[in-house]
């Protein structure tokens, strides 16, 4: 997104140069990034392509750590089915709460399937081909260091 872009048919308005290159550099960088990844295609079908995603991620000097991620599968925008990830900070004995889906698991990842909450083991997130290419969106937070 913040590499340099060629342009082989723009003229630079100055100079009257064709073949001008286009960069973004943003004047900050937000707490939280939400990172689209543009999954359909203009006649609504699904691209597959696997992306690959990493639990932590370093944007000019700024760290981030993934926070959740929602995955879609089907194979059209009309068609599927959402499910999120979210890494929680707490266990549910620090909250006082039990899901017994969950049970007494360690603060983690875990998996929200419409009313179905389990806990998801970071390989089954970030070393799973599946999810490389169901990813849809990405949530990171700013690490405070």
């Amino acid at each position: 997104f913040f590499s340099r872009e060629s342009i082989p048919d723009c003229k630079c308005e100055k100079c009257g140069e064709r073949g001008v290159t286009k960069s973004m550099t943003p004047a900050g960088l937000a707490d939280v990034l939400v990172l689209h990844l543009k999954r359909f295609s203009f006649d609504g079908r699904k691209r597959k392509d696997r992306v690959e995603f990493s639990p932590s991620l370093a944007l000019r000097g700024t760290k981030y750590e993934l926070r959740g991620a929602v995955f879609h599968t089907g194979e059209t925008l009309d068609f599927g089915h959402y499910v999120a990830s979210a890494k929680s900070l707490v266990s549910s004995h620090d909250r006082g709460t039990c899901n017994d889906d969950v049970g007494e698991e360690k603060a983690g990842w875990r998996l929200f399937n419409d009313a179905r909450v389990r806990g998801l083991a970071p390989a089954d997130l970030f070393d799973s081909p599946s999810r490389q290419r169901t990813a849809y969106l990405l949530v990171y937070e700013r690490t405070r260091t």
